[in-house]
């Protein structure tokens, strides 16, 4: 069991409403309890991996144009899966892996 945190940014173009509630959706199948208290950040308890919760999330997302990232409390590794145009988190968090493989 470990908590995990994610980042998420859904593009608009009048469908993005749609579109984040279904990310939202995705998100809730995984977990045991959250925190969503914030827009487009989560906090959640999953019994799942890392990298599993990163393949099923970015099967989600159009990779195009949507992005997030997802980690583990107590873990450095980080998933950044999507649109990414800034490759400086790659240097503040060295062990972020580009994608979900």
């Amino acid at each position: 069991m470990g908590v995990f945190w994610i980042s998420y940014r859904i593009d608009g173009d009048g469908k993005g409403d749609a579109r984040q509630f279904t990310f939202n959706k995705a998100i809730h199948r995984y977990h045991r309890r959250y925190w969503d208290r914030t827009p487009n950040f989560i906090l959640f308890e999953s019994g799942h991996t890392l990298d599993f919760l990163a393949h099923a999330l970015e099967a989600q997302i159009d990779p195009a144009r949507d992005l997030f990232v997802l980690g583990e409390i107590g873990s450095r590794a980080v998933k950044l899966c999507g649109a990414n145009t800034d490759d400086d988190i790659f240097a503040m968090l060295p062990s972020c892996r580009d994608g979900a493989r």
